[in-house]
């Protein structure tokens, strides 16, 4: 096994990181010996950190939303749902205000990632 991914040189700078969250079982990667350090995130992806850290912390984990009002609920993954349903009941990622829609397979952006960081400190961390 490579450190601690395959895909990820020892010396990169996110490397500590990523060793890290894979120690804490906070990140699992994308297979069993990468992590894709250079892809984008998913939210559903995303949501599955925050649930894995909050866990981590010993958070609360107890409190869910209803995915089913989401006209895309059905395409949250199977391995997502508890993490997603988490993240909603929480506040961390809603739907697009657009849409509607959950959108668990896009891409976390940016502005996205502050919000839920900053939703995750002021809804979860106690």
């Amino acid at each position: 096994m490579g450190y601690p991914f395959d895909d990820v040189d020892s010396g990169a700078w996110y490397a500590n990181a990523v060793y890290w969250a894979r120690l804490h079982q906070v990140a699992s990667g994308t297979g069993e010996d990468t992590f894709s350090p250079n892809a984008p995130i998913t939210r559903e992806q995303f949501a599955q950190m925050m649930y894995n850290y909050a866990k981590y912390k010993k958070y609360d984990l107890t409190k869910t939303g209803d995915l089913s009002k989401f006209p895309d609920d059905g395409s949250v993954s199977d391995w997502a749902e508890t993490a997603m349903s988490w993240a909603n009941g929480n506040g961390l990622i809603n739907g697009h205000e657009d849409s509607g829609l959950i959108d668990p397979a896009g891409n976390t952006i940016r502005g996205q990632a502050a919000s839920i960081i900053m939703n995750f400190d002021k809804n979860v961390v106690k």
